[in-house]
């Protein structure tokens, strides 16, 4: 049942509740599983990153994902010559798991039929995106690792 759900792009003043969002409901990225990043540069990165998307950056976009008019979750893409890249997806916790993420999918596909691609980067650790991925038509084609750099 679709509760009226929209994506919209996203507006100024819901970038303080998008950043929430993302800082309560992210937790199996790569920063989060490094025991190294603690909370306060985690929320640092998370807010600097959504941020970055009310930049007018050309080929930056953040979608505002609601129910009801009620924001739930976000969507961050970039398009890069014939792809869209996922940059960041998240949906509130007790939104998970009721077919939102695949409609959200559904969206980007209709929206941006005219790009070849939609492709995506996860952390192979993060095994729930993993699985959501691989259910929604994603399929694996390059694999690569990623370092952190730590100052002392």
């Amino acid at each position: 049942k679709s509760e009226s759900l929209s994506l919209l792009l996203s507006v100024k003043k819901e970038k303080k509740k998008l950043i929430e969002i993302c800082i309560k409901n992210m937790k199996s990225s790569r920063f989060d599983l490094d025991k190294r990043i603690s909370d306060n540069i985690l929320k640092k990165i998370r807010s600097n990153w959504i941020s970055s998307y009310f930049s007018n950056i050309k080929n930056k976009t953040i979608f505002s994902v609601k129910i009801r008019n009620k924001l739930i979750g976000l969507l961050c893409i970039k398009k890069e010559k014939e792809n869209i890249i996922i940059d960041l997806i998240t949906l509130k916790k007790n939104f998970s798991g009721k077919g939102i993420g695949k409609k959200m999918i559904n969206f980007l596909e209709f929206k941006f039929a005219n790009y070849k691609n939609i492709l995506v980067g996860t952390y192979r650790e993060n095994k729930a995106a993993n699985i959501f991925y691989k259910n929604n038509g994603f399929k694996k084609y390059k694999s690569y690792e990623v370092y952190h750099y730590y100052e002392k």
